[in-house]
């Protein structure tokens, strides 16, 4: 995916969000109560909930208070059209933009993939936890660089 060479390269400061917090915090609770609600033994519902906030404390770590270590805190997208991911423990990895990010007014998640590793990393990006005007060119950009690499394969 490729914006024009005379756009400005574009970086981008993730905060924490507020909002993917509640969301967050809300959709581990309440599969808690509904686990709860289930007819099986009490030492399996005690096991699965456990596993449940553990899973919610990390995925809040991760992507709502941007506390972990793993952590993306800042993008950036420079002009030769390369990506580069940094966080508390590194900085400025370059990374390849997966054909599978999902592109929204309210939320985007960008896909990435380090060349030669097994696993993608994914951001989540809310209208709350990046700079308005810098959400909005990320969007526009990717949406031009999508409909151009479409129009290639015309």
């Amino acid at each position: 995916m490729s914006f024009k060479k005379y756009a400005a390269p574009l970086q981008l400061e993730i905060k924490p969000s507020r909002i993917l917090l509640v969301v967050l915090l809300l959709l581990h609770l309440l599969a808690v109560v509904i686990l709860i609600t289930l007819p099986i033994p009490v030492i399996m519902t005690f096991v699965l909930s456990i596993v449940l906030i553990l899973i919610g404390a990390h995925l809040i770590s991760l992507h709502a208070l941007r506390s972990s270590e793993n952590a993306v805190t800042k993008i950036i997208w420079d002009a030769n059209d390369e990506w580069l991911l940094s966080g508390s423990v590194r900085q400025n990895v370059k990374v390849d933009l997966l054909g599978n990010s999902y592109v929204h007014p309210q939320l985007t998640i960008l896909r990435f993939k380090e060349p030669g590793k097994m696993w993608s990393n994914s951001v989540v990006l809310l209208k709350d936890n990046i700079d308005e005007n810098d959400f909005r060119q990320l969007r526009v950009r990717l949406n031009l660089s999508r409909d151009n690499s479409k129009s290639d394969f015309k």
